[in-house]
């Protein structure tokens, strides 16, 4: 109905905390997804554990993602991918 999967992921036993970046890499590589349709909700860390916990939602269309996605998480997600192409095309020069 709102062409969604939602994950709630665990991260544990890393020496230090993990960036949204390698957080939506490593959804986008077990879900065979695009970075551009993965919205980072929440992260949640508790002091003095080496572990996190967090949800995320992966669209099958940007459509879907825009009609339903607060704004402000959509533009997050929209900016990550952007910095990251123009992090390509630089280094391709």
């Amino acid at each position: 109905m709102l062409k969604r999967e939602e994950i709630f992921f665990e991260i544990s036993d890393f020496n230090s905390t993990p960036s949204r970046k390698e957080i939506m890499e490593k959804i986008v590589s077990e879900t065979n997804s695009k970075p551009e349709m993965v919205v980072i909700d929440g992260i949640k860390q508790w002091f003095g554990l080496k572990k996190l916990r967090g949800t995320a939602r992966v669209y099958e269309d940007m459509d879907t993602l825009k009609k339903i996605e607060e704004k402000f998480l959509a533009d997050r997600t929209e900016g990550q991918t952007a910095k990251e192409k123009k992090g390509a095309e630089s280094s391709a020069k």
